[in-house]
Protein backbone atom coordinates (compact mmCIF):
# COMPACT_ATOMS: atom_id res chain seq x y z
CA UNK A 1 0.00 0.00 0.00
CA UNK A 2 2.95 2.34 0.61
CA UNK A 3 3.99 1.99 -3.01
CA UNK A 4 0.46 2.84 -4.11
CA UNK A 5 0.49 5.82 -1.72
CA UNK A 6 3.73 6.98 -3.34
CA UNK A 7 1.94 6.91 -6.69
CA UNK A 8 -1.01 8.81 -5.23
CA UNK A 9 -3.36 5.81 -5.56
CA UNK A 10 -3.79 4.51 -1.98
CA UNK A 11 -6.70 6.76 -1.04
CA UNK A 12 -8.51 5.92 -4.28
CA UNK A 13 -8.18 2.19 -3.64
CA UNK A 14 -9.17 2.47 0.03
CA UNK A 15 -12.30 4.44 -0.88
CA UNK A 16 -13.20 2.21 -3.86
CA UNK A 17 -16.66 0.69 -3.49
CA UNK A 18 -15.73 -2.95 -4.11
CA UNK A 19 -12.72 -3.17 -1.76
CA UNK A 20 -13.27 -5.02 1.51
CA UNK A 21 -11.06 -5.04 4.59
CA UNK A 22 -9.93 -8.53 5.56
CA UNK A 23 -8.24 -9.68 8.78
CA UNK A 24 -6.79 -12.87 7.23
CA UNK A 25 -6.90 -15.18 4.21
CA UNK A 26 -7.45 -18.93 4.53
CA UNK A 27 -5.56 -21.22 2.16
CA UNK A 28 -6.81 -24.57 0.82
CA UNK A 29 -5.23 -27.17 -1.44
CA UNK A 30 -6.75 -28.44 -4.69
CA UNK A 31 -8.81 -31.07 -2.85
CA UNK A 32 -10.30 -28.48 -0.49
CA UNK A 33 -8.27 -29.39 2.60
CA UNK A 34 -7.45 -26.48 4.86
CA UNK A 35 -3.74 -25.56 4.77
CA UNK A 36 -3.64 -22.58 7.07
CA UNK A 37 -4.52 -18.97 7.67
CA UNK A 38 -2.36 -15.97 6.72
CA UNK A 39 -3.02 -13.03 9.05
CA UNK A 40 -2.91 -9.55 7.59
CA UNK A 41 -1.23 -6.55 9.10
CA UNK A 42 -3.14 -4.03 11.15
CA UNK A 43 -4.10 -0.54 10.08
CA UNK A 44 -2.89 0.76 13.44
CA UNK A 45 0.62 -0.62 12.89
CA UNK A 46 1.14 0.34 9.25
CA UNK A 47 -1.34 3.13 8.64
CA UNK A 48 -3.25 1.24 5.94
CA UNK A 49 -5.90 -1.48 6.07
CA UNK A 50 -5.49 -4.89 4.42
CA UNK A 51 -7.85 -4.81 1.47
CA UNK A 52 -9.07 -7.23 -1.15
CA UNK A 53 -10.27 -5.71 -4.39
CA UNK A 54 -10.59 -6.58 -8.05
CA UNK A 55 -7.66 -5.97 -10.37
Amino acid sequence: MRVLAGLGLADTIIQHDNGIEVPAISRYDSSGSFLGKVPHVSKERYGYPSLMTTR
